[in-house]
């Protein structure tokens, strides 16, 4: 069955990003920016290669090989 999913294809380079909700903040303490870095590289760790990434308080970049 097809997915509506658009696959990661390996070997190709990523710009991963998200932002915040109206004027919501994401990270509001320095332990929400620890928090969000380790549950990232405990789930794409195994998958992907983190070239660069910036946190900003309301948006995150990640610059990803998968």
């Amino acid at each position: 069955m097809p997915s509506n999913y658009d696959l990661l294809i390996p070997d190709n380079y990523y710009h991963l990003y998200n932002r915040a909700i109206g004027s919501e903040t994401m990270f509001l303490t320095e332990e929400n920016y620890h928090f969000f870095l380790q549950k990232h590289y405990q789930y794409t760790n195994t998958v992907a290669t983190v070239y660069a990434y910036c946190l900003m308080p309301n948006h995150f970049h990640f610059f990803v090989k998968i």
